[in-house]
Order: C-alpha cells, then structure tokens, then sequence
C-alpha cells in the first residue's frame, strides 16, 4: 500500500542514529521533509514555525528528554503523534510517557518496527483530520440553515396567528393547531442546533457562579415554558461554595436535564426534581435526579447521540442530552446517567472548577410550585 511522504520532526543527538531513521523511512516512501533539534528552543520553535505530521524523540538527550520534549509537543499541537525510539528505557518511563500521550515507544535496535507504527499514527492522524473537517463542515451547515430558515419559520408562524383570526370552522382550528405545533417543533430544533454551534464555537469564560442562582432562573424559565402542574423542586446545598467556572455552559447544563424530567414525568405521580453537589479540592459533582417514566437499559448508553430518541412516542427531538454532553466537554468536564424504568433517572455531572470560599448560601428547602 503506497504512503503519502510525511514532515518528520526528530528530537536526536547522534547524527548517525538520525541519518539512519531519515534512510530507514525515505526507503519505504514515508520521509518528506525531516530536521534534527537537540534542545527546548529549537523543538519549540520549528514546532511554532512549521507543520509537522510525527514526531519522533529518544528518550535522554543531554539538553532534553522524551517526557518533556512530549508535554511540550502536546501543548502545543495536542493532535501531533509522538513517537519514542530509543537506545535505552525502563518500563517505568515507557509507561509514563504512554499516559501523557505517547503513541508508541520503540527501541533503536529495532527499526523495521518503526514503519508500521508511523503508518499507523500517520493514517490515525489523517481520520483525525477529517473529522474535525467534516465536524467543522456540519457547524457551518448548522449556522446557515438557521439564519436561512429562521425567517421563514418566524413568517409561518406570523401567517398561522393571522388565519386564526379569520377562521370559524372548529375542524380549520384543528388544523392550524397542528401546524403551528409542527412549525414550533420546527424552530426550536433549529434553535437548539445553533446553541451547539454556539457552544463549540465559544471560549470558556469563567465567574463567580451560584449554583443555587442557575438552579432558580432555571426554574422560573421552565415553569414558564410548560405551566407543569404538581411538580416539586428541590435543591440540597448544606452550604452552597460557590464556583468559578462558564456561566453560560453550566445553566445550559442544568436547564436542559430539567427540561428532559418535565418531558418524560410520570403521570402517576407528582414530579420531584432534586439537584445536590459535592466537591474536593478540584472538580465539583452535580447531581440532578427526578422520579419520571425512567429510560430502559438498552436505550441507556445511546441517549447522548445528536438526534437519537428512545422510541417513536418521543416528542423531543433528540438534541437535549447531547447539548448536555457537549456543554459539558467544553467545560473539561465529563457526564454520566443512570436510570430505572418506572422510578426516575440521575445524571451525573463531574467538572473542575476553583472554589470561591467568600460566597456561601443557606439550604434552600423543597417547595411546591403547583
């Protein structure tokens, strides 16, 4: 299988082991265009100055060695695979370095095991490309179809109040209702597509924020969106820290898991939504849990897909729980969910964030907002 020819940036000190790894990879059609650095500032600098496909490293140079020759690759171009090749290594500092990102380590005296490894993580790379491009591609699609549709939408909408007005047959009235149901449906998909573009899109600003604060606006939101009936509300702060981190993401966050359990509520019982936290010294825990319908197992582990519902009763679109994830990973944070048909489901929330010991807030007790 023939190799598009590749940048190689080499960390080496022996220009004989360099020469022959520029031979060893220009003989099997991977070598492009390759440089040798010795120290920090020159790795640094032709990784500021160039676009590199691999780096290539050994392990112990007398002015650098692979460990932080890789940290300072990853920061700097994360998506750059980073290739040990060295004469010696003890397993304690291979298994290190494949922690902090290393795509594989290699020892010199055997080089005919380099060529499928850079294949590889040349090939891993390329997906890893195309995604992003395609992933790119899509946000723009996103981005366009919302101000393309946006005013028509808003147009129809505008048209359906007018016919209402002029109509009497009680059947007509059936119609429109079915209509405007379908075009808001419509326009809210399309807003909630933009918020992910706007999510991908933004920088992290982080604040002050009180979680009982975003719990309360999002509340009043909520309940002014869906008038729900018996629902109770309750918020388990012993003694509130508040936390700095995005504002904007983190209500994002909790409206719309709030605005799942009002969707799928039992009708058999009065909806009880409980937010709690905890915390240590660097991540903060949020846990949101409601007694709704529940999901079963098997739809468990596809609900943060974009556009996936449960079953063909759903009224949502499919959007909600991936915005929650996506929210979420901006925020370096992760999210989980567990649930029980017929008993309600929790999600899971776990992201850093500095405490700010100044701002404390009592608990605040459960309230009925029936």
């Amino acid at each position: 299988m023939k190799h598009n020819p590749l940048n190689i940036l080499v960390i080496e000190d022996v220009e004989d082991d360099y020469v022959l790894l520029q031979r060893n990879l220009k003989k099997h059609g991977l070598w492009k265009y390759g440089i040798c650095v010795e120290n920090i500032e020159e790795l640094k600098h032709e990784l500021y100055t160039k676009t590199w496909d691999i780096v290539i490293s050994d392990n112990s140079l007398p002015q650098l060695n692979a460990l932080d020759a890789l940290k300072i690759t990853k920061q700097i171009n994360a998506d750059i695979p980073f290739i040990i090749v060295s004469g010696t290594i003890k397993v304690e500092e291979a298994i290190l370095a494949m922690k902090e990102g290393a795509a594989d380590y290699l020892m010199k005296d055997n080089l005919a095991k380099l060529i499928p490894v850079v294949q590889r993580e040349a090939k891993e790379a390329r997906n890893r490309q195309q995604h992003k491009n395609l992933e790119s591609d899509f946000m723009t699609f996103i981005y366009r179809c919302y101000h393309d549709l946006r005013g028509p939408i808003a147009s129809l909408l505008g048209l359906v109040q007018i016919a209402y007005s002029d109509q009497t047959n009680l059947q007509q009235f059936d119609y429109l209702d079915h209509l405007a149901r379908n075009v808001r449906k419509m326009d809210a998909t399309l807003t909630q597509l933009l918020q992910i573009f706007a999510i991908r899109e933004i920088v992290p600003q982080p604040e002050t924020v009180s979680l009982a604060e975003i719990f309360e606006q999002c509340k009043k939101k909520l309940w002014k969106d869906y008038r729900v009936g018996e629902l109770e509300w309750s918020l388990n702060l012993e003694q509130e820290e508040a936390i700095y981190t995005d504002k904007f993401l983190l209500k994002t966050v909790v409206e719309h898991i709030l605005t799942n359990a009002i969707h799928y509520r039992s009708p058999a019982r009065t909806l009880v939504i409980e937010l709690s936290y905890d915390k240590n010294a660097t991540h903060i825990e949020l846990v949101l849990k409601d007694n709704g319908v529940g999901i079963p197992m098997s739809v468990l582990p596809k609900v943060f897909q974009m556009f996936y519902r449960g079953n063909e009763q759903s009224t949502g679109n499919g959007l909600g729980l991936y915005i929650v994830k996506t929210a979420v990973e901006k925020l370096g944070g992760q999210v989980a969910i567990s649930s029980s048909v017929g008993i309600g489901t929790e999600v899971y929330i776990n992201f850093p964030c500095i405490i700010d010991n100044s701002i404390k807030t009592k608990k605040l007790a459960s309230f009925d907002y029936s």
